[in-house]
């Protein structure tokens, strides 16, 4: 199972770890390997940044942010402490030390993290540390402690509530309620192909097979229609034989006929 990133988490999560307007060429070029997805490139760019100028917290957010992708999440957390000693209110900073602390399983530390950015109220970054307890909380197996930080959470952000809701009734087998969280979240973001498919794939291990390929078959048309813009691959078809949660419906004729549609 490879489930596409659904929370809406983590549509606006490149803003929480690394939007900003840099005034210094070399973290200026070093966005730019990041953008392009060269880490390691950009973090020996922004260690020449660091030489020059050691009180600028972009060098040490841009850090954070590239550790964590290349999983060097102790090395991140310590990248983020420095942006904290020179802005002690940056909530992204908190917010980003507390993915790398879930990531890390030290949940109660994410939670102190994640309670931080609550405590600052940037009404930017509030859902988002909301969804990143309920994370926390589920892992930890505080079931009704993850239920009730969520209820408050689609409260005040439905969009990432319901994506957040999604994932955390995928996690608890509950999947007519993923489904219910899912379809919430297409009325928002009809386009989103990431939900499409893993909306597919709570349809297949619900057993129904018909929605399971009406939805994947969005999921894929989307994805192909995205990916001609940018002249990729078609990513998610690449995936969809090897992902367990279809195994409801891949001898169906109707799931093989739709593979016929989307050749890899």
């Amino acid at each position: 199972m490879k489930k596409l990133v659904i929370l809406v988490s983590f549509m606006f999560l490149a803003g929480l770890c690394y939007a900003a307007s840099p005034a210094d060429p070399a973290i200026d070029e070093a966005k730019k390997m990041m953008d392009a997805g060269k880490f390691e490139e950009a973090l020996a760019k922004l260690t020449e940044a660091e030489k020059a100028d050691d009180k600028n917290k972009d060098v040490f957010r841009y850090q954070g942010f590239c550790l964590r992708s290349v999983k060097k999440f102790e090395d991140s957390i310590k990248a983020y402490d420095k942006c904290l000693a020179l802005d002690p209110k940056f909530d992204k900073a908190f917010f980003n030390q507390g993915e790398c602390y879930v990531a890390l399983k030290q949940y109660d530390k994410a939670l102190v993290a994640f309670e931080k950015v609550i405590e600052l109220g940037n009404k930017e970054t509030l859902p988002m540390a909301y969804a990143g307890k309920v994370n926390a909380l589920k892992e930890q197996g505080k079931t009704e402690d993850a239920a009730k930080t969520l209820a408050d959470l689609i409260k005040m952000d439905p969009k990432i509530g319901h994506a957040t809701a999604a994932d955390f009734y995928y996690k608890q087998a509950d999947y007519p309620k993923a489904i219910e969280s899912y379809l919430k979240v297409l009325e928002a973001d009809p386009k989103n192909a990431g939900i499409c498919y893993n909306c597919a794939c709570s349809y297949s291990l619900a057993k129904d097979a018909a929605k399971a390929v009406e939805m994947l078959d969005k999921a894929l048309t989307l994805d192909q229609e995205l990916l001609k813009e940018k002249n990729e691959n078609n990513k998610l078809r690449q995936q969809v034989e090897a992902d367990k949660d279809f195994d409801n419906v891949k001898e169906s004729p109707e799931f093989k006929k739709l593979l016929e549609k989307f050749p890899k």
